[in-house]
């Protein structure tokens, strides 16, 4: 595979990964109107579970006892967080929470810079930069309206 081929097929992950991000959200949101937070976070965790019960199998292998550790530990901070949010969007617009997320933005870059010695190039500064001031704009916005 060429690098171009593996570019597009990275980027279309990363556009489609966003758009399930924004829809889940939004399914969360709407879902905020009718069932309790305890209700959405377990169909949160319900539906990933059954997804990967049938690729999970694939590349299979037993975990050690500190990947299982890890793992427990990766679920109940995920959970928290995930309640977490279900929480914030139950009691807030998703205009107003959205400009927290943006820390992910920080955080993800960090990681990357720790973990992988990735530095980021002036183009990814820039496109953080126009998400985050486009959500702030939004949320500004929405502020004054109200």
């Amino acid at each position: 595979m060429t690098s171009g081929y593996l570019s597009r097929i990275l980027l279309t992950l990363l556009l489609v990964g966003a758009a399930l991000w924004a829809t889940y959200q939004i399914l969360t949101r709407l879902a905020a109107r009718y069932d309790s937070a305890d209700t959405s976070l377990i169909w949160a965790a319900l539906v990933p579970l059954i997804a990967t019960t049938f690729v999970g199998p694939i590349g299979w292998q037993w975990p050690t006892a500190t990947a299982w550790i890890l793992m427990a530990l990766i679920s109940a901070i995920g959970a928290a967080a995930n309640y977490a949010f279900i929480k914030a969007l139950d009691y807030a617009e998703a205009s107003a929470v959205q400009p927290y997320s943006y820390t992910l933005l920080l955080w993800a870059t960090l990681l990357g810079m720790v973990m992988f010695g990735d530095i980021p190039d002036g183009w990814t500064i820039l496109g953080a930069a126009i998400v985050v001031a486009s959500g702030l704009y939004t949320w500004h916005h929405d502020r004054r309206i109200v």
